[in-house]
């Protein structure tokens, strides 16, 4: 169905991604989104903190408001007068719900979803939404047929209704009932929205059942388009952040850190404390290094609820600018494992996803990061790194092992190669044998790029680090091939050696096929842009090394892929290789 909207034009860029979870930067008209993010949610009938205090005391710049309690508000022609951030007094980024979780709460709500998408492009939303039918986690089937069927209906008129100055939100309904919520998201998918949600499965979650939305979620996920924010709505507590940001997840929103106040509930990134049970605070926030326990029980509780929902958004937003250095650093998959240990049922939602969706977390997981693995317990041993470590090493010809936990029999020429060299084991003594030269270059080639990628390469030798000893350069008579990484012991080879690589691969395996427009600046060590991929190896994984070739299946260049093959076709204006070595650079 085709439909004449005006769509907001979106630059998305990932800049940085470890497991599923992502760092974007999203670009519409003059506001920038960064992800994985939260949303305070702004009561504008019940101002606990200010939307003004949210940017200038916690320099933060996205809140979330309900666009139906203002359409039903004595303040609605205030609002559509003043516009909704001079309402709010609030210039960052401010998304709206549509009065969905009312529905959800109360049966219904007065407004139609026609009105409700046109209140939000009157007021000037920045992310708006329509009406769809949330559902909880124990709705029967023909009662979320009929959801799914409304949602969709009402997704269709919002599609026609939309403007480009904003970006619209599509929430993905079916609950636990995996072919409708399949259904949904692929019908969604067809429509020109540009964020999309899953809703959170109402009680399961306020019951900390994780397990009953893992599948809502991922499924939710994976049939809606790459490129695009994915939203969970109402997931408040910062223990489980971590978990769902490597699930794929890039914002949250949640009304929790006011909540929980007006419950004299403290925060905590472990659980949750009253405030009745505390001696003292185990916080250093501005409130906490203000305030003792005993003067917070002896205000008036109106300041005592401002101030304690001020400590519970510090703890929030610290977890998410936490996470964001976690994803930037390669240590997501770690802090996880901290977190799930909060709570058994995040274990449980853990290990529950990692079993029955293996081939999702290997998929865009990356290849290499910049951090150690950290085993932690029996849960270490589903992560994709180690899966995957294990199916890579089948492919390396050897006589020589050494036991890794948990990876298990491991080729000792791949003593010094990421996961293997760089994983910290309690109790495990580091490995005393050290390999040949010649038995770390080929059996690191072949864990990389396949068993035969080493058919071609003669006479090699190598050239050490005078620092350390280790090996650096690579050459095949006397030629350079390329260079082993101290980092992670991987060997990245230059067009002379990605050329040699190829010869003993089966056709496309290692490989992106460009087209003939950007053979020649890709050659100079320009990006490779993934409107100019004809072809991926689709085994291939983030930030792998590659060889670019052009239709002739002639290398070009050699370069870090920065995206996983199933994203290329989304993200269409985007760098999918990051060129090291062209066939004609300078360098």
């Amino acid at each position: 169905m085709l439909f004449k909207v005006l769509v907001v034009t979106l630059n998305v860029k990932l800049v940085a991604r470890d497991a599923v979870g992502r760092i974007l930067k999203v670009k519409f008209g003059d506001k920038k989104l960064v992800t994985p993010t939260f949303f305070p949610v702004i009561n504008p009938h019940k101002l606990v903190i200010e939307p003004r205090e949210i940017k200038k005391k916690f320099k933060w710049n996205d809140i979330i408001t309900n666009s139906y309690i203002l359409w039903k508000s004595k303040h609605r022609e205030d609002v559509e007068k003043l516009g909704l951030h001079r309402f709010l007094n609030f210039d960052g980024i401010v998304f709206t719900d549509s009065g969905a979780y009312q529905i959800w709460r109360y049966g219904d709500v007065e407004v139609s979803n026609k009105e409700i998408v046109e209140f939000q492009k009157k007021i000037g939303s920045d992310i708006a939404t329509f009406l769809d039918i949330p559902m909880p986690h124990t709705i029967s089937k023909k009662e979320a047929e009929r959801g799914v069927r409304v949602t969709l209906e009402r997704a269709e008129e919002c599609a026609k209704l939309m403007d480009d100055r904003r970006l619209w939100v599509a929430t993905v309904q079916g609950s636990v009932h995996t072919e409708l919520v399949v259904e949904c998201a692929k019908n969604l998918a067809t429509l020109p929205f540009t964020y999309y949600a899953s809703g959170s499965l109402k009680i399961a979650t306020d019951e900390w059942r994780f397990k009953e939305q893992i599948d809502y979620l991922i499924n939710s996920k994976i049939n809606v388009p790459k490129d695009k924010p994915f939203h969970f709505w109402g997931l408040g507590h910062p223990a489980t952040f971590a978990l769902f940001v490597a699930m794929g997840v890039d914002s949250f929103d949640s009304a929790s850190y006011v909540l929980y106040a007006e419950d004299d509930r403290y925060m905590t990134i472990e659980g949750t404390l009253r405030l009745e049970e505390l001696e003292e605070f185990p916080c250093h926030c501005p409130v906490c290094s203000s305030y003792t326990p005993d003067e917070l029980r002896k205000m008036e509780k109106d300041e005592r609820v401002r101030l304690l929902a001020e400590h519970n958004l510090w703890v929030i937003l610290s977890e998410i600018r936490r996470i964001r250095n976690a994803i930037k650093n390669g240590y997501l998959w770690e802090l996880v494992q901290q977190r799930i240990r909060a709570h058994p049922r995040l274990l449980e939602a853990f290990t529950y996803a990692l079993k029955k969706y293996p081939d999702y977390f290997d998929e865009f997981t990356p290849l290499t990061k910049k951090s150690a693995f950290f085993y932690s317990g029996p849960e270490s041993e589903l992560r994709p790194e180690v899966r995957r470590a294990k199916e890579m090493v089948k492919r390396v010809s050897a006589e020589r092992y050494f036991y890794k936990k948990p990876f298990g029999k491991v080729p000792l020429g791949l003593r010094y190669v990421f996961p293997f060299g760089q994983s910290m084991v309690p109790d495990e003594e580091d490995v005393k044998d050290e390999p040949e030269e010649m038995e770390q270059v080929l059996q690191t080639i072949q864990f990389l790029f396949g068993r035969n990628a080493t058919k071609y390469l003669r006479d090699l030798s190598v050239e050490r680090s005078k620092n350390t000893g280790m090996i650096r350069k690579v050459f095949s008579k006397g030629k350079l091939i390329g260079v082993i990484r101290p980092e992670d012991g991987f060997f990245l080879p230059n067009v002379r050696g990605a050329s040699l690589i190829k010869k003993g691969l089966e056709q496309g395996s290692c490989r992106v096929v460009i087209s003939d427009e950007a053979v020649e600046p890709v050659s100079k060590g320009r990006s490779v842009f993934s409107k100019f991929v004809l072809e991926i190896d689709r085994n291939l994984k983030p930030y792998q090394e590659v060889i670019v070739v052009d239709k002739r299946d002639d290398v070009i260049a050699v370069g870090k892929l920065l995206l996983a093959p199933s994203e290329v076709k989304d993200f269409k204006h985007h760098v999918v290789v990051k060129v090291r070595h062209g066939k004609f650079s300078k360098t």
